[in-house]
């Protein structure tokens, strides 16, 4: 199991209103392809190919304009620059897969060699809570030799003072 390290929540709302904004658009180019065109393939090549061998033009533009379909074409067009039917059911709504990667999308996770520090640090914490209170007061960090050191004298004097409170 992964440990997450962040999660950018207001990155992946906006990105989730993004996609879901477009639900009405999703049935009207799908209601697009398969009534006004009559295709299954719901994908722009298979329109172009579909009006070329409808009208035997070449060009896909001339195609739809000879088969009265141009406005249709065009918002066909204009639509698919803005929507991957393959995120959407037929309903419209985001597909369950394409909701659990935009969430992955916005978390970063801690890496291995981060998790093994994570659990180290944990146990070291864990045994220092273990100790008294003077003995945990008396380790210090020496940033001449760059690592930690326990002063005995220091602990020493510590609890012989709380004996005389």
């Amino acid at each position: 199991m992964s440990r997450i390290k962040k999660y950018h929540q207001q990155g992946h709302k906006v990105a989730l209103q993004e996609l879901t904004k477009h639900k009405k658009s999703v049935i009207l180019l799908r209601k697009l392809y398969s009534e006004v065109f009559g295709i299954e393939d719901h994908t722009i090549e298979a329109l172009e190919n579909y009006l070329r061998d409808k009208s035997g033009f070449a060009n896909a533009q001339l195609s739809a304009d000879t088969l009265d379909l141009k406005k249709q074409y065009n918002l066909v067009l204009e639509l698919s620059d803005t929507i991957n039917l393959d995120n959407y059911t037929q309903k419209g709504e985001v597909k369950k897969e394409v909701l659990e990667a935009l969430e992955k999308e916005f978390t970063i996770f801690y890496t291995n060699e981060e998790v093994r520090a994570l659990d180290a640090i944990d146990a070291v914490v864990k045994q220092m809570n273990e100790l008294n209170r003077y003995d945990m007061q008396s380790i210090h960090f020496n940033t001449i030799a760059n690592k930690f050191q326990y002063r005995e004298q220091m602990a020493n004097s510590q609890k012989q003072f709380s004996r005389l409170k």
